[in-house]
């Protein structure tokens, strides 16, 4: 049986226990609090050869060299645990045929468990429809974390509420440095209202506002 390397990743990684944050160099950052071990569930497109026997995922901390190997059947998903803060992963999907012949294996997917930095030089400016935007910067070597930008409201600066979000992939452009975000803030007459930006990886952390 034979196995395109493309066949099995599409940009399909989601996360069991936890909401994620990856990043797509070839995959993933992700970011939690300290903790004893984190899981993660990758999971893959189904391939179509009719004599498939199971699917067997590879795992290691440098690429290409991997130290634990999970078999998950032939279901496409399978659930990755004992997973430290801090640490990058390298995955790897095979296919494997009713006779055990092994297909080549995916593209490589990264994952490192990391927190999002924080959204830079918000400000409040003009836009081209005459209202205001909130506008900020974010490092471009951060940006393969997909991270979401979360906006939150406040009328007295101690209650604040989430009114919008952000996602990366809305990036005005950058310049290789900085990626540039805009947010048109609503209209309201008579109330005043502070704004702040935080960023939420896919493990559903954030940084300080």
């Amino acid at each position: 049986m034979s196995l395109k390397n493309h066949e099995i990743f599409t940009k399909s990684l989601s996360f069991a226990t936890f909401a994620a944050f990856a990043l797509f160099t070839q995959l993933a950052t992700a970011a939690l609090p300290p903790s004893p071990g984190e899981t993660l569930t990758l999971e893959w497109n189904a391939v179509s050869e009719p004599d498939l026997q199971d699917y067997r995922v590879y795992v290691g901390t440098q690429t290409g060299q991997y130290t634990r190997t999970l078999d998950a059947g032939t279901a496409t998903s399978v659930p990755i645990d004992q997973l430290e803060v801090g640490q990058t992963y390298y995955l790897a999907v095979t296919a494997i045929g009713s006779t055990g012949e092994e297909s080549p294996p995916s593209a490589e997917l990264v994952v490192t468990i990391a927190t999002p930095p924080v959204p830079t030089g918000a400000q409040l400016s003009p836009n081209e429809t005459g209202g205001l935007a909130l506008q900020w910067t974010f490092p471009s070597s951060a940006m393969g974390s997909s991270p979401d930008f979360i906006v939150q409201a406040s009328s007295d600066l101690v209650n604040w509420t989430e009114v919008a979000t952000v996602l990366a992939e809305n990036s005005l452009g950058g310049d290789g440095q900085l990626e540039h975000f805009s947010w048109p803030v609503p209209t309201t007459a008579d109330e005043r209202k502070f704004y702040r930006l935080t960023a939420r990886n896919w493990l559903g952390s954030s940084t300080t506002p």
